[in-house]
């Protein structure tokens, strides 16, 4: 395992668009025409307002965070700005895993499309989509450390006590909040984190969690989506 080096954050591992209202209403409108039944378009429903619900948290998350602002403008804020940011990630990668819920739950209402997938565990649901389709691996890889992510701010009795810090590097990617604590008395750290370097983090740590870059976890999403949609859209005649 690689140690984290808080010179080199990961941005941009996923190429193409992110989420917008415009290619949602593309993805899910057309499968109203579809011959499905009243509670499948309750599903189809849900999951598009799922999504635009998620567009506005990233959009806050931007404006608050500085994501994609000019090299050098966004500065560390002081005091209850930094705990404001905290919320807006926090209610990003809490939104993430309710997102990818609702698009679970759309593969069982459609499973005559999709067989039957596991949606009770999001873990197995993207393990389940990545082996059924080779080109979402790095898609399902990087939602899976987002729910990695959102376990730990979720159930913080169920590690060892942690602290955060606020970083920007000035490359675009705005103000991070990086999660850090000490290994258990087993030398466990939490799933997802990666051990720290000698000398290459500013405080006290034996590991630290970096969230993956909150475009990329938006490109990701709608890139399941794509995929979904387009299955629908090919198995008309199954519906």
């Amino acid at each position: 395992m690689n140690s984290f080096d808080i010179s080199q954050p990961a941005m941009d591992e996923i190429s193409g668009d992110f989420l917008s209202h415009e290619n949602v209403n593309a993805l899910i409108m057309p499968l109203y025409s579809l011959d499905i039944s009243e509670k499948q378009q309750h599903n189809l429903q849900n999951c598009a307002e799922s999504l635009g619900r998620h567009i506005g948290r990233r959009l806050r998350l931007e404006r608050g965070a500085g994501i994609g602002a000019p090299l050098g403008v966004v500065e560390i804020p002081s005091g209850e700005a930094q705990h404001m940011i905290y919320d807006l990630y926090e209610s990003y990668y809490q939104g993430t895993y309710k997102t990818l819920s609702v698009l679970a739950a759309l593969t069982d209402a459609f499973n005559q499309v999709f067989g039957n997938m596991p949606t009770r565990s999001m873990k197995k649901f993207l393990d389940s989509v990545q082996n059924e389709e080779e080109s979402l691996i790095k898609a399902c890889q990087l939602l899976e450390k987002a729910r990695q992510y959102r376990t730990l701010l979720d159930h913080p009795a169920g590690t060892q006590a942690f602290n955060w810090i606020t970083h920007n590097k000035y490359d675009g990617r705005g103000i991070v909040v990086l999660h850090y604590g000490m290994s258990s008395r087993t030398g466990n750290i939490p799933e997802g984190a990666v051990p720290v370097g000698l000398g290459n983090f500013p405080v006290q740590a034996d590991w630290v969690f970096d969230p993956p870059y909150v475009l990329d976890v938006d490109r990701s999403i709608l890139q399941l989506a794509r995929w979904m949609a387009d299955r629908l859209e090919a198995s008309r005649d199954a519906v």
